[in-house]
């Protein structure tokens, strides 16, 4: 079950709990940047590349060459992005963009539509707190048994996330709901680096 923690964040398109304000700190200028120095493409043709899928992430599963090897495990690229994301102070930039450039040339294709897309916030793949509840009983009991009990205690984090956020803690507040019936979208962290739990389907 080693992966089951860093799966539940990364289909989310985020690293960390919601009200974790954890961030990438690559926006899509960077990305075109690594992309294109990952691939040894010019940037100009991962630009215009951009324009004409109108998504980064298929962008890069384009340009990215067919590789034989394996990729790494969804543990070592959570632990690879949380190393990029936790990069700071001088130079912090550079070291981000060597370290994404690097997780990228050592992906599969399909493994890079979606660390872009991740990176930007924009997974697309339809997928809402309710139906990782849902995942995760399956998971543990193979069926859907343990969805009131994970209700439950997400319901209890998400209040003592607002109440943390009370006492001057900058979080992002999930929502509470109960049931099946209201099926609410993933909590989203805005701007550059955010990672959101898209409502689009996957394409």
């Amino acid at each position: 079950m080693d992966e089951l923690e860093p799966i539940t964040y990364l289909i989310q398109g985020r690293l960390a709990p919601f009200f974790e304000p954890v961030e990438i700190g690559l926006g899509e200028r960077l990305l075109m940047t690594a992309i294109a120095a990952a691939y040894g493409a010019p940037k100009e043709e991962v630009t215009k590349l951009n324009r004409q899928t109108g998504d980064l992430g298929v962008t890069a599963q384009r340009l990215a060459p067919a590789s034989k090897r394996k990729s790494p495990s969804v543990v070592d690229v959570h632990k690879r992005l949380s190393a990029i994301a936790a990069a700071s102070g001088d130079g912090s930039q550079q070291q981000k963009l060597d370290g994404f450039t690097g997780l990228l040339s050592d992906l599969d294709p399909i493994s890079a539509k979606h660390l872009v897309r991740i990176t930007l916030g924009k997974m697309r793949l339809g997928i809402g707190d309710p139906t990782v509840l849902d995942a995760l009983s399956f998971a543990k009991k193979g069926d859907r048994s343990l969805r009131p009990v994970l209700e439950a205690a997400y319901n209890r984090t998400s209040t003592s996330a607002s109440s943390h956020a009370r006492c001057g803690a900058p979080v992002r507040r999930a929502r509470r709901f109960e049931g099946q019936g209201r099926a609410p979208t993933s909590p989203t962290a805005r701007g550059t680096a955010s990672q959101s739990g898209g409502s689009d389907q996957e394409s």
